[in-house]
């Protein structure tokens, strides 16, 4: 008998060393999730400035977001002002399933889904039962701003 707790204390052991080796770096998963925003606005200063100041003004707001694990963290959100209305660009959190976070392109009550992935940002689009993902550029930021304002 005193084998088998022998081996299950060493079991235990492996498991609880290979949990620590495993162990979230929550501070860099926030520090990396804050520069994905970072780029994300980036990106969308610059396709907004091709618009013109007099059709677009764009503010950049800062926001604090609190999440469990990753705890508090300050990012910037987008305000575009549009004729008859607004447009935001919010960061919504890190921590989603299939993902490295969440992002919505938000106009009055229409709202798309953006997802931060290894290979960039995607636009989550769904069609019935169907969910697909397209690369978000330049040519895809202005279908979405031209579909949420029609």
């Amino acid at each position: 008998m005193e084998n088998e707790i022998q081996n299950l204390k060493e079991k235990l052991k492996e498991k609880k060393q290979k949990q620590e080796k495993e162990k979230t770096d929550w501070d860099k998963e926030k520090k990396e999730w804050v520069k994905n925003i970072e780029n994300l606005n980036k990106n969308i200063k610059e396709w907004v400035a091709l618009l013109g100041e007099d059709l677009v003004t764009l503010y950049v707001e800062k926001v604090k977001i609190k999440e469990d694990p990753i705890g508090e963290y300050e990012t910037e959100f987008l305000r575009l002002k549009i004729p008859n209305g607004e447009v935001l660009i919010q960061p919504i959190g890190r921590n989603i399933i299939g993902a490295k976070g969440r992002a919505d392109i938000v106009y009055s009550s229409k709202r798309v889904t953006l997802i931060c992935t290894d290979a960039g940002w995607k636009i989550v689009e769904r069609i019935g039962n169907k969910i697909s993902y397209t690369n978000l550029d330049e040519k895809s930021f202005a279908n979405i701003i031209n579909s949420l304002i029609s």
